[in-house]
C-alpha cells in the first residue's frame, strides 16, 4: 500500500483568501478528499481561491494504489473571517474609522506613517481610506471619502486677531 500521506496546507488564512492543501504527486493514485459539509475532492491538491469560514474543519485524504488504500492524519484548516468593512465619519477634516483591532489611514491608496489611530487629521486633498484588521489579522478597508483641504482656512486657523474679507 502507499506510503501514509502528508498534507500540507497554507492554514490558517483569512476569508477571501486562497486555500490550498496539498500531497506529493504519485503516479497511477487515486485521491479521495473530505472535507466539511460533506466536501470531496480527487486530485492531489485542493485550491479554493475565495475560501469562506464554511471551508474551515477538519480534512482528510485517502490515497489508493494497486487496490490498496492508505488515509492522511486529520488536518484542521481555519479560515478566519474577515472584519466588517468600516466606514469613515467626516467631520471637517477628522476622519474618523469605526471600531477595528487596529486602524492604518491611506490616501490615495497609500499608507500614511504613522497614521494608526482611530481617527485621523487630514492636511492635504485627496481619497482618504482606512485599513482595519481584526485580532486574527485579517483586514478590511473602506470605501474613500474625498477631501478638499482649502490652504486659506489652514493659514487662517493659525492666526489670531486677523479678519480677511471679500475686496
Amino acid at each position: 500500500s502507499p506510503s501514509q500521506p502528508t498534507v500540507t496546507t497554507n492554514s490558517p488564512i483569512c476569508e477571501d483568501e486562497k486555500l490550498i492543501l496539498s500531497t506529493p504527486l504519485i503516479v497511477g493514485a487515486t485521491y479521495e478528499w473530505a472535507g466539511p459539509n460533506a466536501a470531496t475532492y480527487t486530485t492531489n491538491e485542493i485550491t479554493i481561491p475565495n475560501a469562506n469560514t464554511s471551508h474551515g474543519g477538519t480534512y482528510t485524504l485517502t490515497i489508493s494504489l494497486n487496490s490498496c488504500s492508505t488515509n492522511s492524519t486529520p488536518v484542521l484548516v481555519t479560515v478566519n473571517p474577515k472584519p466588517i468593512k468600516p466606514s469613515i465619519t467626516v467631520n471637517g477634516n477628522v476622519l474618523t474609522s469605526s471600531n477595528a483591532a487596529s486602524y492604518q489611514w491611506m490616501l490615495d491608496n497609500t499608507f500614511i506613517s504613522n497614521a494608526t489611530n482611530n481617527s485621523f487629521t487630514a492636511n492635504q486633498t485627496g481619497n482618504y481610506q482606512v485599513r482595519i484588521n481584526n485580532s486574527f489579522g485579517c483586514f478590511a478597508t473602506s470605501d474613500s471619502a474625498y477631501l478638499v483641504i482649502s490652504a486659506l482656512n489652514d493659514v487662517l486657523s493659525t492666526l489670531t486677531g486677523v479678519n480677511v474679507y471679500p475686496n
